[in-house]
């Protein structure tokens, strides 16, 4: 395989698939030749146009995860594709994904009355029991970490989704501790294409996540208490462990609980009744 040719077609037969609203200018009359031209894709993704160029020509060997992550944005890649772009532009690199084992999926199932979430350094829900989803994001669909491409981000939802904003009434104890872990999680995965675009789209969009960015973070805890305000059962203050299942590097497993013969307990028992998956979600 002649990769760097490879990887020049590839990008070529992308960009002239792009649909005609993608690539007709406003008040433009059309274009003879299909799909985006360079310039556009490299504008688009953020690029120098001899930057793209040389990627398209087999002239480039280093591209990173964000340049990656930014042209497959912009060509609307889909999972295989953007897999065999990495494959293409970084053939020793592996293409970063993750998945839940089975084995963790069946033990947040039989935390009943326990909210749990798996999550990657990323903080992607990769697999939440019933009460996890309906606790931390009744609002979306419970399907959604099922999807590599539309799987919720707990860090994305903190900073721009409104409904996880009125969550949490100690918000700003909230957003540091959010920014603190990112911080880290970008010292230790310096080249995960998809955690620097995350970082981008934060600081880009809330401008209080660039202003805690800029601080010295402060480590990561494993446990403690979190206080919500649930649209469904009222306030309640939950403890919260993390934990690292030892077949799945680099993910967590959030669960929370609340004491005994408390309103806590009430409210997340009343929440649990109303938040029953009517059948075990797939494995």
């Amino acid at each position: 395989m002649d990769r760097p040719a490879d990887l020049g077609e590839f990008l070529r037969t992308r960009r002239a698939r792009m649909p005609p609203e993608e690539t007709i200018p406003a008040g433009g009359s059309g274009r003879r030749s299909p799909g985006l031209r360079r310039e556009e894709v490299a504008r688009r993704a953020g690029l120098g146009l001899t930057h793209y160029i040389c990627l398209e020509e087999g002239r480039h060997r280093d591209a990173t995860p964000a340049v990656l992550e930014a042209i497959a944005r912009v060509l609307r890649l889909d999972d295989d594709e953007r897999a065999h772009l990495y494959r293409l532009a970084q053939p020793d690199e592996p293409v970063p994904d993750e998945c839940t084992g089975q084995g963790v999926r069946h033990l947040m199932g039989g935390l009943k009355g326990m909210p749990a979430v798996a999550l990657n350094h990323r903080h992607d829900v990769l697999y939440w029991n019933p009460l996890g989803h309906a606790l931390l994001a009744c609002h979306l669909d419970r399907d959604s970490p099922l999807s590599a491409r539309h799987r919720p981000n707990l860090s994305r939802m903190l900073f721009l989704d409104r409904r996880t904003r009125e969550l949490y009434p100690r918000w700003a104890e909230e957003a540091r501790r959010m920014t603190s872990c990112l911080r880290l999680a970008s010292d230790d995965h310096p080249r995960d294409g998809r955690l620097a675009a995350l970082i981008g789209e934060l600081a880009e969009s809330d401008a209080g996540f660039a202003a805690l960015w800029s601080q010295p973070p402060v480590p990561a805890r494993a446990f403690g208490t979190r206080l919500f305000r649930h649209p469904l059962v009222g306030c309640m203050e939950l403890a919260f462990e993390n934990v690292e299942p030892p077949d799945d590097p680099g993910q967590q497993v959030l669960v929370f609980s609340a004491e005994p013969d408390t309103e806590s307990e009430k409210a997340l028992s009343r929440l649990a009744a109303r938040s029953a998956w009517p059948q075990e979600p797939p494995s």
